[in-house]
């Protein structure tokens, strides 16, 4: 997320990969920030993968794929805010996939997540094709 709307920063100030190699390191903080105090010599993409190794999705997948099967609805949570962390922990354990197959995905998880089997069971008659709908 972070390395997103700092590369959306970048395009909006027209930085070179020069400029964003530079502008990196300033933008971090704690852990993040000593990751990178030593390389002043890295480029922008050596930079990023330093950072992925150690922050990125894509290596803790399955981490969060294992938090979206046993993710359980708590006593006052509500049903949007399951659907929201729902929602994020599937894209996170399925980067790669599409945006139909997420929602299959999410839909199915919440679904799983609910705290009532009676309720579950209602939803799955309804066979909502969506998150949403769920």
């Amino acid at each position: 997320m972070f390395l997103a709307k700092f590369e959306k920063a970048a395009v909006y100030n027209r930085w070179t990969s020069a400029d964003k190699a530079a502008h990196l390191p300033m933008c971090l903080v704690g852990p993040a920030e000593n990751l990178l105090w030593n390389a002043m010599e890295d480029t922008y993409d050596e930079l990023v993968v330093k950072l992925r190794r150690r922050y990125g999705t894509r290596e803790q997948q399955e981490k969060f794929r294992l938090e979206l099967k046993y993710r359980k609805r708590k006593s006052s949570e509500t049903l949007q805010e399951l659907a929201i962390v729902v929602e994020k922990l599937t894209k996170l354990a399925y980067p790669e996939a599409n945006s139909a197959m997420i929602d299959a995905l999410a839909r199915d998880a919440f679904i799983d997540a609910l705290d009532d089997s009676g309720l579950q069971l209602r939803v799955r008659e309804n066979v909502p094709p969506s998150l949403d709908a769920a």
